[in-house]
């Protein structure tokens, strides 16, 4: 399947388990990344506008979901958006992983397995939106 949810990424094999570092809240506390999840599907990135546009776009229709922004290490937790939880990532580990993949965001299985990488420019196209998963299922 090409441009679908069942592609490698590039520079990253497909499902691999995600790695659970500290996050932190901006209440300053300060949780593992599994603990921020639900026990569905979760899609994570950079905490930039087209992210925030799109990332509930990505989560599966109708299933319980969460989305989380990264805010990076060394920059300071600004605004907000309905719906997405910013956290800092403390260790950098997951803003590294995406940055390697040259995702804007990755979607998370419910047992913590990377399930696809979105990448940064498919997020930053205004004309489309990223296909979420019941659409990719579709083709």
């Amino acid at each position: 399947m090409t441009n679908g949810f069942f592609e490698q990424s590039k520079g990253h094999a497909h499902s691999e388990l995600l790695p659970q570092p500290l996050m932190e809240r901006r209440d300053g506390s300060v949780l593992r990344l599994d603990a921020l999840l639900s026990d569905g599907f979760a899609v994570i990135g950079h905490d930039t506008p087209a992210f925030r546009a799109h990332a509930q776009g990505l989560l599966p229709p109708g299933m319980p979901g969460v989305a989380l922004a990264l805010v990076r290490r060394d920059d300071d937790f600004v605004g907000g958006h309905h719906g997405i939880e910013t956290v800092r990532d403390t260790s950098g580990e997951i803003a590294a992983l995406l940055d390697r993949c040259r995702a804007g965001a990755i979607v998370l299985r419910p047992d913590r397995y990377s399930y696809r990488f979105v990448d940064a420019a498919e997020l930053c196209e205004p004309s489309s939106t990223p296909r979420n998963m019941h659409e990719a299922h579709q083709l």
